[in-house]
């Protein structure tokens, strides 16, 4: 990456975000309802839709759950879907560390992910607005058809994407209808911090070096040394080379195994979500993985999954900077991963979600694959 290009990404994500930080101003009028103040706000589907001015009882679906709790306003949720109570909380979904005890105790809405919801239990609880992450303009409208109640939809960029703006976008604008509008703008701070440190600990490092290919990326589910990412956000906040963004294909890819051999990268970073489905895949061809001079040379890690019930903006940043420190070390000096995990998790969470994630995934990383199977150094 040229300093260049370094700085001028910079420049256009600190641009975006002085626009974002104005968002509930230019997407939010007031206007009188029977019940009180009301707003007019844009959602992140372009749809105008009427809620009330910081609601009291809330709904949050299809993984806006989350951005309810970095905001603080979990106290607000009147009820969740089944998924937000499992227990013990999943680690690859630190919110869910935080609230856990707490969502237990709320009315189930439905299962979650992509099964139905229940109407009927939604309007016995009478919420004054729905946020969901992953609906599309017809779920949105058809829940506000079934229930009366309105609904905001919000994103994280697409499927398994991260974009970092649009997140924020989405963060802003929950905020501006909850009055959490400080939080919101400390969130945007927070991360605009970040993606200036990284971009100024990389400034000047030529293109393409070294070439990184991600593995095991988790998407709708675990998977194995075939799954991977043309935008994986570490390493695009990085401004490193991905491998996989040579097919000119976006978003979440499989790929050939053969195809890894071709690419023979420098660096494999591993989706820890995956690891049980890569050691079962080393024990049954070896020979590919000892054909792959990352394997070679001790150059693979393993990060951990950003991408759990929609993505954990936290995980992500904790990545590139764990990533940082693999792939440009000298760059990185005083960063300890596992650290600064914790403290970026603690920051969005309010929770110490890290110490269980480190616990079961064994933390950030090198893999090494000699002898019968693969460990973690």
């Amino acid at each position: 990456m040229s300093t260049t290009s370094s700085g001028h990404r910079t420049m256009m994500f600190v641009a975006t975000v002085m626009l974002l930080m104005l968002f509930p101003a230019l997407a939010a009028s007031a206007e009188k309802g029977p019940t009180g103040r009301r707003i007019v706000v844009q959602d992140m589907l372009g749809r105008k839709v009427s809620v009330p001015a910081n609601p009291r009882r809330i709904i949050a679906l299809a993984g806006a759950l989350r951005m309810v709790v970095y905001l603080n306003a979990f106290d607000r949720v009147v009820g969740v879907e089944g998924i937000e109570k499992e227990s013990p909380a999943p680690t690859g979904r630190p919110y869910g560390t935080a609230i856990n005890r707490k969502a237990a105790a709320l009315p189930d809405v439905g299962e979650g992910g992509l099964k139905p919801v229940n109407i009927e239990k939604i309007i016995t609880l009478r919420p004054d607005v729905i946020f969901a992450a992953g609906f599309d303009r017809f779920q949105a409208e058809d829940m506000t058809r079934k229930t009366g109640v309105p609904v905001v939809a919000l994103t994280y960029g697409g499927t398994g994407i991260l974009s970092d703006d649009r997140a924020l976008r989405s963060l802003s604008l929950l905020g501006s209808i909850l009055g959490e509008d400080k939080r919101a703008r400390d969130i945007t701070t927070y991360i605009t911090v970040i993606r200036e440190d990284l971009s100024r600990r990389t400034r000047g490092i030529a293109p393409g070096n070294p070439r990184v290919y991600v593995g095991c990326i988790a998407y709708k589910g675990i998977h194995g040394i075939t799954s991977t990412d043309a935008e994986f956000f570490p390493l695009d906040a990085l401004g490193a080379s991905n491998v996989a963004k040579g097919l000119r294909k976006s978003g979440h890819l499989f790929i050939d195994r053969e195809q890894i051999l071709v690419w023979d990268p420098d660096v494999i970073l591993i989706d820890v979500a995956g690891m049980a489905l890569l050691r079962k895949d080393f024990a049954e061809h070896p020979v590919f993985y000892r054909k792959l001079k990352a394997v070679r040379e001790g150059r693979v890690f393993q990060v951990m999954p950003y991408n759990n019930y929609y993505t954990n903006i936290e995980t992500a940043l904790a990545d590139a900077y764990a990533a940082g420190v693999y792939l440009f070390p000298k760059r990185f000096t005083g960063i300890d991963p596992d650290r600064k995990a914790a403290e970026i998790i603690r920051f969005f969470t309010g929770a110490a979600a890290y110490d269980s994630m480190k616990q079961e995934f064994g933390g950030f990383r090198r893999l090494d694959f000699s002898g019968r199977g693969i460990r973690v150094r």
